[in-house]
């Protein structure tokens, strides 16, 4: 599973790990269940290890994860993923 504490020191490149990381998460919330679990866990690692907001966000960009199923936002409702 991706580090989150290397999303809180991400610069804006990424290694091929991360890269590895972040479509095998992707491909793998597969059920409603797993992308909200998945979305509370962003949340609550957030303000944990220091996310940096912005550079989290550029990560499906930068990891060609063309469809992210699972928003990294504090403000999220997770309640509210489908």
């Amino acid at each position: 599973m991706m580090s989150l504490w290397g999303l809180g020191l991400a610069l804006l490149a990424v290694t091929a790990k991360q890269v590895h990381a972040a479509q095998n998460l992707n491909s793998e919330a597969t059920t409603k269940q797993i992308r909200m679990y998945l979305c509370e866990c962003f949340k609550n690692a957030i303000p944990i290890f220091g996310v940096k907001l912005d550079k989290a966000k550029r990560l499906p960009l930068l990891c060609n994860v063309d469809h992210p199923r699972v928003p990294i936002d504090p403000k999220t409702d997770c309640s509210r993923i489908s």
